[in-house]
């Protein structure tokens, strides 16, 4: 594995070489086949945009259960791309290494892709850490020039709950609801801490308005 290779991770620029050309997407959606994929391009297209704990997930499971609706999870996620679509490997390292060297051409093969008639949209869920860790214009370029594309913002108002939120999903290992227990542990929070944390989520708040508020984006608050 090249040296390129091994330091395709978020929390770098990855530039690569002139001479570097994508993997055909035939080849890559070999590795993830989609049991989705057809030859339709006329849907509609959908990001999710938000932070942790403001609900992001919580609007995916409401918006999949539309038969004519395909969400993909966190693909841009810093471990390997979560598709959360049955049939689709999550975390794969390859397809990690490859959407980190060439983020549009994984996002035209394996999200955005010919897929079958009846899907009338299809998008995937993004979080502010992801965009920021990964530094990724070429990625946010490619969303704001495509007017297929339509973002769904997502904030939740009360910075308190979210911090809670936060806090225990990262002591319990649990970040999906319903695998949480029926009644959370007590929290005991530093000021100090809280008021830190409020900064940055104000921060990453500030940041995806200034992104992608330039055009008709739905947005909704929690």
């Amino acid at each position: 594995m090249s040296r390129l290779y091994r330091k395709a991770v978020c929390g770098q620029s990855i530039v690569p070489p002139a001479t570097a050309t994508p993997v055909p997407g035939r080849l890559v959606r070999r590795i993830a086949p989609n049991p989705m994929s057809g030859a339709n391009h006329a849907y509609n297209r959908f990001v999710i945009i938000g932070q942790a704990r403001a609900g992001t997930t919580m609007l995916v499971s409401a918006i999949e259960k539309h038969a004519a609706v395909l969400c993909y999870g966190e693909v841009f996620h810093h471990q390997g791309p979560f598709f959360g679509v049955r049939g689709m490997p999550d975390g794969s390292p390859i397809l990690r290494h490859y959407r980190n060297l060439f983020p549009v051409a994984f996002l035209n093969a394996l999200v955005f892709g010919g897929l079958q008639n009846e899907v009338r949209a299809a998008g995937f869920k993004i979080l502010s850490r992801q965009l920021r860790w990964c530094r990724n214009t070429v990625l946010i370029d490619r969303l704001l020039s495509d007017e297929r594309v339509r973002f769904i913002q997502l904030y939740r108002e009360n910075k308190l709950k979210m911090l809670l939120s936060l806090t225990l999903a990262q002591r319990s290992g649990v970040w999906s609801s319903p695998d949480a227990p029926g009644r959370p542990a007590a929290v005991r929070l530093d000021a100090d801490l809280c008021a830190q944390a409020f900064s940055r989520f104000s921060e990453h708040e500030a940041f995806l308005r200034r992104t992608f508020s330039g055009g008709s984006s739905p947005v909704g608050r929690v």
